[in-house]
């Protein structure tokens, strides 16, 4: 019960960030990757791409938050390959990344 305590709070202190310097699309994303994996499948992808994005331009203050859902994609047969390629590749990125 602590970890998702602990979880609810970073994202939290992540959304509150991404308001704070005006990066509301970016704190959408962070609840949106969840939320169109269980209402709209198919744009898991378009997620998945600006979450690379965003990576890429390093304006994703805790990246590690996306790991829990980029497993979930990657290993759900009922994505299409694309986003689930997409979300191996990003997990693999954000682990690497120190």
């Amino acid at each position: 019960m602590g970890a998702v305590r602990h979880s609810q709070r970073t994202r939290m202190r992540v959304i509150e960030e991404f308001r704070r310097t005006g990066r509301v699309d970016l704190a959408c994303a962070a609840n949106g990757v969840d939320r169109t994996m269980h209402y709209d499948p198919l744009g898991v992808n378009d997620v998945l791409l600006q979450i690379g994005k965003d990576l890429d331009n390093k304006a994703l203050p805790e990246p590690g938050q996306f790991l829990p859902s980029l497993d979930r994609v990657a290993a759900d047969q009922h994505f299409i390959d694309i986003a689930r390629d997409r979300a191996r590749k990003l997990a693999a990125l954000i682990r690497s990344t120190p």
